[in-house]
């Protein structure tokens, strides 16, 4: 049985080669889209079983949720700020998204479940 250290340390090795090999490109954030990439490659080929209910340590996601909020608050100076004026329609729409993907994901969940309990109940509390 692989550990679950060990587990973590070749995520974090795999997220940075590949966070490297970003870095070669034009792309922006390369360790961000790096690790990202990496990650979603091992997960979705479903070649490694010791990924299914992986969580990566709580106290190292902190660390690196810390990290990456100063990475981003690093990027922002005056002339962002500046702008925040002149973006007024597009913040309004990325708030109607926001509130409408957040309805629309409680709305069919909501459904969904029903769809599926639905037949479930009836079978169960139907007199034979």
């Amino acid at each position: 049985m692989v550990s679950k250290f060990n587990i973590t340390v070749c995520l974090l090795l795999f997220g940075g080669l590949f966070g490297y090999f970003f870095s070669k490109t034009l792309l922006p954030m390369p360790f961000l889209f790096g690790g990202l990439c990496s990650t979603a490659i091992l997960v979705v080929s479903g070649k490694i079983p010791q990924l299914q209910g992986f969580e990566f340590p709580n106290n190292f996601r902190l660390i690196f949720l810390s990290i990456i909020g100063v990475m981003i608050g690093g990027t922002l100076d005056r002339e962002i700020l500046n702008s925040f004026g002149s973006l007024w329609l597009s913040f309004s729409a990325l708030i109607v998204f926001v509130l409408t993907a957040h309805g629309a994901t409680i709305l069919f969940s909501d459904l969904l479940a029903i769809m599926i309990m639905s037949p479930l109940f009836i079978l169960e509390h139907q007199e034979v």
